[in-house]
Order: C-alpha cells, then sequence, then structure tokens
C-alpha cells in the first residue's frame, strides 16, 4: 500500500472495523513485518546501486585507460620542439597528479573522483598546447588517431 498505508485504510478497504484491524495488526505483528519488507525493498535498492556503479566504473577505468593510451601515442608521436616551457610544466603537473592521485585511491586515502574536471578552454594563456605551433606533419599524426581500439586490452 507504500505510503497511504495504514490500519485506517485497511480497514475501510476491507470493509471492517478499526479496532479488528488494531488486534489483528498487533497478533500478526503487521508494524514490524511491513519494516522488515521496507527494510528488505531497500536493501536490494542499495544492492543494484551498488552492482550499477561497479560496472559504471569498470566502463570508466577501461575507457580511462584507452584514452590514457591513446594520448601517450600522441605524445610519442608529437614534436616537443613546439611545446612552450608553460605546455612542458603542465604535462609534468598533471602526470604527478594523475599518479598521486591513483597511488593514494589505491592506498585508501582518497575516494574515487572519476573524470576531473576542467575549468575553461585549453590553450596557451593557461598552460595549454599552442596547437598553432604544431606542424601539418604532427597534425594528421593527432587526426588519424581514430579512437579505435588496435589492442587487445586485459
Amino acid at each position: 500500500m507504500g505510503s497511504k498505508r495504514g490500519l485506517r485504510s485497511v480497514a475501510q478497504r476491507l470493509d471492517k472495523s478499526f479496532t479488528l484491524i488494531s488486534r489483528w495488526s498487533r497478533t500478526w505483528e503487521w508494524v514490524e513485518r511491513a519494516r522488515a519488507y521496507d527494510n528488505d525493498l531497500e536493501r536490494q535498492e542499495r544492492a543494484e546501486a551498488a552492482k550499477d556503479l561497479k560496472e559504471t566504473r569498470k566502463r570508466q577505468r577501461k575507457t580511462g585507460y584507452f584514452m590514457q593510451k591513446k594520448a601517450t601515442e600522441a605524445l610519442d608521436r608529437l614534436n616537443i620542439e613546439y611545446l612552450d616551457a608553460n605546455a612542458i610544466i603542465r604535462l609534468i603537473v598533471e602526470g604527478a597528479k594523475l599518479e598521486r592521485g591513483n597511488l593514494l585511491e589505491e592506498a585508501g586515502f582518497l575516494q574515487p573522483t572519476g573524470t576531473p574536471s576542467r575549468n575553461g578552454q585549453q590553450g596557451p594563456a593557461d598552460g595549454g598546447i599552442d596547437w598553432s605551433k604544431l606542424t601539418d606533419a604532427d597534425l594528421r599524426k593527432l587526426a588519424s588517431m581514430d579512437g579505435g581500439d588496435d589492442d587487445e586490452e586485459e
């Protein structure tokens, strides 16, 4: 009966007296049984949510691994002569953050955070890569990365 569940509702629905329904409720411990039922429903919902979260994390780990793999391939092909000091520093800082965060998370000091958020656009003003300094060959190499899965994983 959900949120409308109550002894008066039951009495009306069954066309019985409230006194009789109250006695049956005490005799058969309806309140405790209803609470146990509600608790079981909540437990089932939590279990389903935990399963969904586990599947989501697994999918995100796989996606994250793929993205890192492609980013690493791009870094390997990138002509670093065209990176300014800010871009190089940012690569070092972001790599250190990623490594530190994973180590702390693995050790149980941090909760998993998912995908980090980015503020603003990436560009030379915020220490990003100045794409205008890349050669046509570098840009073609980056563009050729179609996101296909070249290697089997796991």
